[in-house]
């Protein structure tokens, strides 16, 4: 457990989202990424919503899959909002500001340009170019808005925010989001052609062997994410995902928090031959198996899609709901009867 803390803490992460503006977003207390594409021409805006005293942070990235042409200025970046030409950018973040008065003003923030390493990301498994960027705690509340003006065709992300926090509901949905951002990578071709791979292997093994549903279900469930993401990483170090040079800081993370702790799940299947004698279900270790297996398979299967997470609740957990609910209503009516008695 303390392991599985560990690598999430190292595997920093926004939150995906798609075309948004994040005018309606807390980018204090969360942290965002927007993916989007914009043709030669077009311009995006994302909002800001800064406290006083609090840092407004932003970085702008370009999809690590994009083709990359050294001395060619990609994008355009400017931030706006009270004395915005005054905040300096922090070198070592790659950027922002300061303020003293309270008039509107743009900066034009520096692009690079050079073809340096691409940066890995552990948590959505994917290489991106870093642009633009800018970070300063600000001494006046205000909503800052960054414009980004595509000088080629552009896969974007742009980073907002620097605290890490998930709802349940993204959590749950992270499979999904996940398969979106690898998209916007141009990933989806090969997912597809994974995803019927392993579908395929299903259908086989089910007919040439022998194995209680639960089994099949939770194999199947953990092998589908472990393939997805082998051929991801492999895909993400070919030269036709880059040409350039990979800054490979973090992949070590991505493989043991998506290869190595489902080959641990997958290995833990082996305890399900020992016989464990309980007195009654909540005693019963197989039940919290299950239960700890449903919590992650929910939770941190990103590429299961639910498989485990479905199977668990409708078919093993739901039937074990409704007999305690029989029995609870059997004693209820056998307590009536010997009190009309």
């Amino acid at each position: 457990m303390r392991l599985l803390v560990l690598l999430l803490a190292c595997a920093h992460a926004h939150v995906p989202v798609f075309d948004d503006n994040l005018a309606e977003k807390n980018v204090q207390d969360k942290s965002w990424g927007v993916y989007t594409s914009l043709e030669k021409g077009e311009s995006f805006r994302v909002w800001l919503d800064v406290p006083q005293g609090d840092n407004v942070s932003f970085s702008v990235n370009l999809a690590g899959s994009q083709a990359f042409k050294a001395g060619t200025k990609y994008v355009d970046v400017s931030i706006s909002g009270h004395n915005a030409s005054d905040i300096p950018c922090d070198p070592s973040f790659t950027g922002w500001r300061r303020l003293d008065a309270l008039l509107d003003s743009t900066q034009h923030l520096h692009v690079e340009t050079e073809d340096k390493p691409l940066v890995f990301e552990p948590f959505g498994v994917g290489y991106y170019r870093p642009l633009a960027s800018c970070q300063a705690p600000v001494p006046v509340p205000d909503t800052f808005w960054v414009d980004i003006l595509a000088l080629e065709d552009v896969t974007l992300s742009i980073g907002a925010g620097m605290a890490e926090s998930f709802s349940v509901a993204e959590i749950l949905f992270m499979p999904f989001t996940i398969l979106r951002t690898w998209a916007w990578d141009g990933y989806v071709g090969v997912w597809a052609i994974v995803t019927l791979l392993n579908v395929t292997c299903l259908f086989v093994a089910r007919y040439f062997v022998t194995a209680p549903l639960e089994v099949a279900v939770l194999v199947f469930g953990i092998g589908f994410n472990i393939m997805h993401y082998v051929f991801r990483l492999i895909a993400l170090h070919t030269d036709m995902y880059s040409e350039s040079e990979r800054d490979k800081k973090g992949v070590e993370i991505a493989c043991l928090l998506h290869i190595g702790l489902p080959c641990v799940a997958l290995a833990s299947l082996w305890f399900r031959r020992l016989r464990f004698d309980a007195p009654n279900a909540l005693c019963d270790v197989k039940v919290w198996a299950r239960v700890l297996m449903l919590v992650y398979a929910a939770s941190l299967l990103w590429q299961g899609y639910h498989i485990i997470t479905v199977y668990y609740i409708g078919v093993v957990f739901a039937p074990l709901v409704v007999e305690a609910f029989a029995n609870v209503c059997n004693c209820c009516t056998t307590r009536e009867r010997y009190i009309k008695v």
